[in-house]
This record gives C-alpha cells, structure tokens and sequence, in this order.
C-alpha cells in the first residue's frame, strides 16, 4: 500500500500550462465570446484568442493562483467555487457567452447537472457547450477491479479529486437530462484490439467479454469523449381557451 494522500500533490504539478488543442479543434464558428469554466492559468484561452483574434475570453477558476496568472492572459478571470457559489452575479446576464468550455471540469462537481442546467441560461442564441470528460468504463479502471483495485491516483482516469463518474451513457444521460442536445461525441483512445475478429470475443487482458460488438471494444478503449452541444430549444408555451364571438 502507498503511503500518503493522493489529494496532497500540488495543482500545479497535477496540470501542466498547455492548452487543449483538441478542444479547440471542435469550435466550428467564429466565437464573439468565450465562457471557459476551469480555465486553470489560461492556456487555453490564449490559443483560443490567437486562433480568433478580436472574441473576449471569461474564465472562471477555483485556484487563485492560477486565477492571478489567467487574469494576465485572458480578458477576464473571476476565482470563484460554483459548486458552493453558483453562477450568479457574473455580470454575464447582459453579455451572454455564445461559446462555453468546460475541459476536464464536470467530473470534479459535485453537482454538474445544476451547473450545466445554469449555463443554459448564459449562452446566447445559436450557442455551444464544449467539454470533454474522462471514461470510467474505460479497460485500464475494469482490469483493476478485477484484481480488486480501485485505487485513488493524483491525475488520470481516478484522479482523487474526481467526485463524479461517468461512461459514454452517462455522459449523454447528464447533458440530455440538463437541457442539452449532444451533437458530436468524439472517443479519445488507447490500446488496440483486432477489430476483423469483432463482432466475437474480445479479450483485453484477464478480461474476456463474449459476443462484442466494435461499439463495445470503442466504449472500453475510449479514455476520454469530447463532447460538442447545444441548448435544447425551450417548446413555445400553448395557449388554450375559449374564444367568444359577439
């Protein structure tokens, strides 16, 4: 057993400053402005600023001294906990956002389908929501079980600071259920497996699973999903009644 915890290594160490570029890649239209929630030091949003000069760039971060660092890069940076603190009071309400980008942030809230059902009421018209969100069904956390590991790690698939869980399903499940229509849901994956063989047995280490389909094989090689969204349309409110004639 290692000793220590795994919650004590520093952010810093945790996230180096690089920007998501794969992120990046799935902005389709010119952004006017940004909303990134977790922006960390601002890494990402230079990128974004530099492939699209002229768009204004919002972060929001829980460390301050990234916080402080992001300020210096990005238009704006507020240090707030929105799991404790919510997203009102942003001044965001008469500057909606009509790009959201939440990288690796909606697995460490406790409550992410409040805060996803939140920014709805942020984005503007035509809007997006890009995110990317780590596997838990991926084979590297099954094969531990099996050998009865479940085993808490500073950074990865079980990061300890990691208070939710989700699989491909439940991805699709947490942005659905939240006022969300999912347009792209894009596999980041590791290992291999012979795919002519599929549909049939797939064995990925002491696991063997019988009759898979290649869509089984992707869901357990993805280690992280990419995921591209929308605002779903509010239905217009029906109006009923009587009408009186003279």
């Amino acid at each position: 057993m290692k000793p220590g915890s795994p919650l004590r290594t520093e952010v810093r160490v945790k996230y180096d400053d690089a920007p998501r570029m794969d992120v990046v890649g799935l902005i389709q239209t010119t952004p006017r402005h940004v909303l990134e929630i977790g922006c960390a030091a601002g890494a990402t949003g230079i990128a974004v600023k530099q492939r699209f000069p002229g768009c204004r760039y919002t972060g929001i971060e829980l460390d301050p001294g990234f916080c402080s660092v992001a300020q210096t890069r990005i238009d704006r940076c507020i240090q707030r906990n929105i799991d404790t603190e919510g997203l009102d009071g942003l001044g965001l309400e008469s500057d909606p956002v009509d790009l959201v980008i939440c990288a690796d942030v909606l697995e460490h809230l406790y409550d992410p389908w409040t805060t996803l059902q939140a920014l709805r009421g942020l984005i503007a018209e035509g809007g997006q929501l890009i995110a990317s969100i780590p596997n838990v069904q991926h084979f590297s956390v099954i094969q531990g079980l099996v050998e009865g590991e479940f085993r808490y790690q500073p950074h990865g698939l079980l990061d300890a600071t990691h208070i939710r869980f989700f699989t491909r399903r439940g991805i699709l499940e947490l942005f659905e259920g939240s006022g969300w229509v999912v347009q792209d849901c894009v596999r980041k994956m590791t290992g291999a497996v012979d795919w002519n063989q599929l549909p049939g047995t797939l064995t990925l280490g002491r696991v063997l699973i019988r009759d898979a389909t290649r869509e089984n094989a992707e869901d357990l090689l993805t280690f992280q999903y990419l995921i591209r969204s929308r605002p779903r349309a509010t239905p217009a409110l029906a109006v009923t009644g009587t009408t009186s004639g003279g």
